[in-house]
Parts: structure tokens; sequence; C-alpha cells
């Protein structure tokens, strides 16, 4: 069936033109664990572990699974212990070496510090689910450390469609979470009526802090200006989901987009780790932006190999049916 048959091509040429030894993906990853690294160096581990009402102390040893992660497993150190043996991994994966390897225990890195954490921040949690994904995603990187060029061409084997599938998987992760986030806050009357960002700003937990305080301030105290922040915010992440699942320089905008929204949170919050690790996330999720020119070279090259198999099919067809049997001669009687 020639849809059938398109729609094939078109997977197949995806799966070829997948950049599995990116340096892109590289980038992304050592952007995440500096932000994940940020939150062990700057933040007592008192913070980390704080009591919480009605809430059993963390971190929760007798949970499902919880005896393989890093707090529960060497629960007999101290807890800066722990941290540097999940730092010591952190630091791997931002030099780079042995992505295939780190991948996994970047993903035990984030599962132990995510579930230990009695307040785990947003970065923390999208972080859980995305290097789940990242580490199918490197299956196919046999480099020593991943800012190495590619060299050889990608694998076309079983690795390759498996590190596809979770660059998929991990682009539509991002594009839930940010959909999910622009959508929430439509149901809620501050964002609705544009008044969010000015409270934000002025809250005491999260409000502005640095030397931009009084612009900042100043900018949310005009109405107009803190509605179109307000609602910017809520188009941007909207935007970013949808773009991020596009093609070629279309999912390029979704990470400008994104990185302009984080700059724009570190700049009136502070929220350094989040906006790192959400960054770091949309840049693994966008590699590969630049190859769809690679992707249509496949297609192209894969039409014209199923035309060849085609015309070939075709011809043997024909000679078979205008060829002479040479039996039915043999015994056909003569006149």
């Amino acid at each position: 069936m020639p849809v059938v048959n398109a729609v094939a091509e078109r997977i197949a040429s995806s799966i070829l033109a997948y950049p599995s030894r990116s340096r892109m993906l590289g980038i992304g990853r050592t952007i995440i664990a500096i932000g994940q690294l940020s939150v062990l160096v700057f933040t007592p581990q008192s913070y980390l572990f704080v009591p919480l009402a009605g809430m059993p102390q963390s971190p929760q040893c007798d949970t499902t699974g919880s005896s393989l992660l890093a707090y529960c497993m060497f629960g007999g150190l101290a807890k800066n212990t722990v941290a540097m043996v999940i730092g010591a991994i952190l630091v791997a994966v931002i030099i780079g070496v042995l992505p295939r390897v780190t991948g996994v225990l970047h993903y035990w890195a984030s599962v132990s510090m995510g579930t230990a954490f009695a307040l785990p921040d947003g970065g923390e949690q999208a972080a859980q689910v995305a290097t789940f994904f990242l580490m199918f995603a490197l299956v196919n990187d046999n480099r020593i450390w991943h800012w190495q060029l590619r060299g050889a061409p990608d694998s076309a084997g079983v690795f390759q469609g498996i590190a596809w599938a979770a660059g998929w998987a991990l682009r539509l992760q991002m594009a839930y979470i940010y959909l999910n986030a622009s959508i929430s806050k439509i149901a809620v009357s501050d964002w609705s009526d544009g008044t969010a960002v000015y409270y934000v700003v002025r809250g005491e937990s999260f409000g502005v802090g640095n030397f931009l305080q009084s612009t900042i301030l100043a900018i949310t105290a005009v109405p107009l200006l803190a509605l179109i922040a307000s609602w910017g915010t809520i188009a941007i992440e909207a935007a970013t989901a949808v773009l991020i699942l596009g093609r070629g320089r279309v999912r390029l905008v979704g990470l400008l987009l994104s990185i302009f929204l984080h700059i724009a949170f570190i700049a009136a919050i502070g929220l350094w780790s989040f906006a790192l690790i959400m960054v770091g996330l949309m840049v693994c999720a966008t590699t590969g932006w630049n190859s769809s020119r690679r992707e249509s070279e496949l297609e192209v090259s894969n039409s014209a190999v199923v035309k060849m198999h085609e015309t070939d099919g075709r011809r043997q067809t024909d000679s078979l049916l205008t060829s002479k049997d040479p039996i039915s001669e043999t015994i056909r009687p003569t006149t």
C-alpha cells in the first residue's frame, strides 16, 4: 500500500537521521547535571530533609525499590557523604565520560535525589522522568566522552531504533510538561486576570531579590505590563509545547523560547537549578533539529531503492510471462 510504504519510509529515515551520538545531547546532559549539582552544593542538607507536618521523616526507605536508591542504600553514612557520591556521578555526567554508562548512573542519581528530598522542586521531578528516557537515548552512544564528534555514522541496528524512540518519548514528555503548565495556569484566577506575575515577584519566598529588584517591581507595577508578563508566560509555555513537536527550525524556535522563559525566571525569582534543568532537558529534547535535511536525503534515497526493487520485480515478472516453458515445448505434439 502506498500510504503504508510512505509512512514506513518516513519512520526509517527519521530513525537513521536521529543523532544518537550528538554533542548537543551531551550539552543538554551537562546543563541538567550542573543544575542538579548546584542543589547539592548550595543547599544545606538540613534544608533538603526538613521535617514536614504529618509526613514521615525523609528519606523514606520503606517503599518498594527505595533500598536501591542512594540515601537508603548508604543509609549508614552521613547525608553529606551520600551527597558526595551523587555529586561525583553528576560531575562525571558534566565531563561527559562514557555517556552510555553515565546515562544509567544519572537516572539513578536523579531518582535518588527526587524521591529522598522532602520538598523536591519541579526541575528535580522532571529530571527523574527525563533521565529515564535519556538512559535509553544513549544506548547507541559508544564514545569515550560526549564532546567527541560522531565519527562513524550512527548504526541502523536495534540500538539506534531504541535511541530514536527514547528521543521521541522525551520530546512528548517535555511537550506535556509545558502544555500542562500553560493550561493549569488558566484555571488560577491570578493568572487568568493577569496579576500573577505582580504577586509572584513580591512574594516572601520567591520574590525578586537581586540587583534587578527595583526595575522588575517598577515594570510589574504597570497593570498592562503585568498582564503581558502573566499571559506572555502562558503563551510561551503553550507555544513551546507545540513547537517542540515540529521539524527543523520550528523545534529550534521552541528551544529558544524556553531559554528566554527560564532566563526570565532566573532574573525575576532566582530559580537557578529549576531553570538549568529545564533548559538542559529542552536541549536534549530538541537534539537533531538540524537533521531535517538528512531525513529528506534519506527519504529520497529510500524511495529510490524501493522504486528500483519495484522495477526489478516488474521486469522479472514480465520475463517469466514472455518466456517459453521448456517442458511444454518438449511434450508438445507435432503435426
